[in-house]
């Protein structure tokens, strides 16, 4: 169901991927990248302030830099034009539940997917439950395994050593969670870092660590999966928690308890 706090929302995403972009336009080569004939062969060419550039084999940076800089102008025009949409939407439309005759409601079936939880579960239903993901999914799946170099205190093995930060802190803290549940996604099958319950009322939120954001093939990746969840209901801020690294690869738990704090998870 949308209501304008998911719009406001949506325009805050692209606000933020618009600033995103943007920022990585600024680092890519100037120009423009097209082919032009030359010794009988189609050859990258790159155009500068009226002037044409050949690029060769030892350019290939350049080229892929022009390659990235028109995939992101086109996503900016893109991001523009959903903005605007969504500017008409936020003035013009009424919520659902405005539009309800007196006597009438809207059924459980409306909400999203992770609303399907029982609210206000007893603590030990939700224990009851974490210990059925963990019987059932013990974090340790097929998917990459080759890329799961790091062990937890309790033997599930992780990707990266911010993964395994937060794992432990998710761990000694009591939060109730699995790692790398599979989660049915359209067509895809989804393996988010975390799967966590809030105790206060037995939501359920996936949570995704984005660990190479300045890396732009991981970034394009992130981006799309990020999609994916929201076209499946899964809604950043209301299913979903987002943590990331810094450029140098490091992390700052000190903000991870800040958002769990945030969110309810830590009383």
């Amino acid at each position: 169901m949308i209501t304008k706090q998911e719009i406001r929302k949506e325009t805050a995403l692209i606000m933020s991927l618009k600033h995103r972009f943007s920022e990585r336009l600024d680092k890519l080569p100037p120009g423009v990248l097209y082919l032009k004939m030359s010794h009988g062969k189609r050859r990258p060419h790159q155009r500068v302030d009226g002037r044409e550039i050949y690029l060769s084999r030892k350019n290939t940076a350049i080229v892929q830099g022009l390659k990235d800089k028109k995939e992101l102008d086109r996503s900016l025009k893109k991001l523009e034009q959903n903005l605007d949409i969504l500017e008409k939407l936020q003035a013009q439309y009424t919520e659902i539940p405005d539009l309800m005759p007196a006597g009438m409601s809207l059924s459980s079936q409306t909400k999203g997917p992770l609303q399907k939880v029982a609210p206000m579960l007893s603590r030990d239903s939700i224990a009851e439950i974490a210990s059925r993901w963990r019987t059932e999914h013990n974090g340790n799946t097929d998917y990459r395994p080759e890329e799961r170099i790091h062990r937890t205190s309790d033997g599930i093995c992780v990707r990266s050593k911010s993964e395994l930060a937060i794992y432990e802190y998710l761990k000694s803290h009591g939060i109730s969670f699995v790692y790398e549940l599979p989660l049915q996604l359209g067509d895809h099958l989804r393996y988010p870092d975390f799967t966590l319950i809030r105790r206060s009322d037995g939501k359920v939120f996936l949570w995704e660590h984005l660990g190479m954001m300045s890396d732009p093939s991981y970034y394009r990746s992130n981006i799309n999966k990020i999609y994916e969840y929201m076209a499946e209901n899964y809604l950043p801020d209301r299913d979903m928690l987002f943590s990331y690294d810094y450029e140098d690869g490091s992390i700052d738990l000190l903000e991870v308890d800040r958002m769990l704090r945030g969110f309810g998870f830590i009383e």
